[in-house]
């Protein structure tokens, strides 16, 4: 009996929460105050607006590519040394590591940026390949790799990003205490579901 368990929790009130109650349910909430019946009623979903433009932004692959200059190389004049990254040592500052180990740290660092400057909110819903480019500049003697010189490194690649619009499953109403709208998201490998709950029309 839900009342038993009422008393059982020692609460101060029950919600039994349903579209419709059967006879012996509102019989029972005539004998126990402390019990409340609150009915669902189901509203159009149809042409309701996702509340604060809701959506959902899913990272995906970056495909970045680094070239590192020597003394007096440019884009126009020299050629950028390419290597095996993995493999490669790099020394800036003092501080040795691989060149993938910088790469890799660094790409994350220019993907955010690329991702947090994307305006998803009124972008198409699609796959979105976002190209960003950085470059960063080491004072003589400051960085060599393989134990050669460089004196300027530049990033350049694509971030992808996929922008997905929820779909509305429910629209309902509980009777003296709000609305609720639920609404899936399907973010590829993840599938959600989110609930916004507003206050009761007036």
């Amino acid at each position: 009996m839900f009342a038993e368990k009422i008393r059982a929790l020692q609460a101060q009130r029950g919600f039994f929460v349903a579209r419709s109650f059967t006879a012996d349910a509102e019989a029972q909430a005539l004998l126990e105050p402390r019990i409340t019946l609150l009915r669902v009623a189901d509203l159009p979903a149809n042409d309701v607006p996702v509340p604060f433009g809701f959506h959902g932004v899913n990272v995906g692959r970056v495909d970045a590519q680094v070239n590192f200059f020597g003394p007096g190389a440019t884009a126009e004049n020299g050629t950028p040394e390419q290597l095996e990254l993995s493999t490669a040592n790099l020394v800036i500052g003092g501080v040795e590591s691989t060149a993938e180990k910088y790469v890799n740290e660094w790409t994350l660092i220019e993907r955010d940026k690329c991702v947090n400057s994307f305006p998803s909110t009124v972008a198409e819903e699609a796959v979105h390949n976002l190209p960003f480019e950085a470059e960063r500049n080491f004072g003589a003697g400051e960085a060599s790799l393989n134990g050669k010189e460089i004196v300027r490194a530049r990033l350049l690649g694509p971030v992808q990003v996929t922008v997905s619009r929820p779909r509305i499953i429910s629209h309902f109403e509980v009777a003296t205490r709000g609305r609720a709208l639920m609404l899936a998201l399907d973010l590829g490998a993840i599938q959600a579901q989110v609930a916004f709950v507003a206050p009761p029309s007036s």
